[in-house]
């Protein structure tokens, strides 16, 4: 391990050299942007409006990714739209290997440059490997978290997996929602953000901040904290500024 890494933790990996593939079906322009963005970012918000095409955006990523030997992906998505993305890969990157993971019981991974695993079942797939020799953690290059803001809540099983596979992701994270925060609240970000990574927390200024100034725990009129832990929602749109000229892209 080199001197730098010891110090200050493991180098950004270098995507910028990366290229966006050629596809079966070629991107529109607001989608090539995407790619661009997410790749140079590596730690991504894609929060494109319904119909914009965040899922061929995605695609061309991993594609990308493949192209430069960094893969495999995963993909984490409800589970009515599984389908949905087997699909598109067939449209987009037919030359990809996709598989789908189904059960509540790990399985030991078949070859595949992506695997597609539904959002309900994805905590019964993380254990740590002294628990389980079949957890997907540390065997992915690339993430991605589809309907990202169902991992709203810290408390679910569900965002408390996704930020645990994440955190061993070390080259691309994305995130994608139309609706980021789906109840209009701050905190709703927060273990999005985690998920993300350090430096998109860098990029707001940091997670103290995030919670301190963004979504503090409520007062009451003697200054007592909400017994519930109740937070309000303070500056959003600044702090939706500082996630868009970072991590965040918003169409």
């Amino acid at each position: 391990m080199e001197i730098d890494e010891l110090l200050f933790g493991p180098a950004k990996p270098d995507t910028s050299g990366w290229s966006i593939p050629a596809l079966a079906i070629d991107l529109l322009p607001h989608q090539e942007e995407a790619v661009k963005f997410a790749l140079k970012k590596q730690q991504t918000y894609l929060a494109l409006d319904m119909g914009l095409g965040k899922t061929a955006c995605a695609i061309a990523v991993i594609a990308s990714a493949h192209q430069a030997s960094a893969t495999p992906a995963i993909i984490i998505v409800p589970p009515s739209l599984r389908r949905t993305w087997l699909e598109e890969f067939k449209k987009f990157a037919p030359h990809l290997k996709v598989r789908e993971l189904r059960g509540q019981a790990s399985k030991p991974l078949e070859p595949a440059d992506v695997y597609i695993i539904g959002d309900s079942i994805i905590s019964c797939w993380v254990d740590d490997l002294a628990e389980d020799p079949n957890t997907l953690l540390g065997k992915f290059r690339v993430i991605v978290v589809d309907e990202a803001h169902r991992s709203k809540n810290m408390s679910a099983s569900r965002t408390r997996a996704i930020i645990k596979l994440a955190n061993t992701c070390d080259t691309i994270r994305i995130l994608m929602s139309g609706t980021p925060t789906p109840n209009g609240r701050n905190q709703e970000m927060g273990p999005q953000i985690e998920s993300l990574g350090s430096r998109a927390w860098d990029g707001i200024g940091g997670k103290g901040k995030f919670w301190s100034y963004h979504c503090p725990i409520e007062r009451d009129p003697n200054g007592k904290l909400n017994k519930f832990g109740k937070r309000a929602n303070i500056d959003s749109l600044g702090l939706n500024e500082a996630m868009t000229s970072s991590f965040m892209l918003r169409r």
